[in-house]
């Protein structure tokens, strides 16, 4: 598989070091096929197996508790204040 394939059944850019994806279709394992570089954070479904989970770089409850900086990932942007 190519690195190309592999990013596209895990919802990643080649060469961008940081996978996504669907963690009830696939566990942490899969997310890295043939590119052991890189990194994996999953947002799994809360009936997975945690079995389902071992690999994975980062496992979150939710994506609001995902820093992309904790990954070389420029922050989000700052919330506006409330008016």
């Amino acid at each position: 598989m190519s690195e190309a394939e592999a990013c596209a059944r895990a919802d990643a850019m080649p060469g961008s070091g940081l996978c996504t994806g669907a963690a009830g279709s696939c566990g942490a394992a899969d997310a890295r096929p043939c590119d052991a570089r890189r990194s994996v954070v999953m947002v799994p479904d809360p009936q997975l197996d945690a079995a389902e989970t071992r690999g994975a770089d980062e496992v979150l409850a939710s994506l609001e508790e995902f820093r992309p900086e904790r990954w070389g990932l420029p922050p989000f942007p700052a919330a506006p204040a409330p008016a």
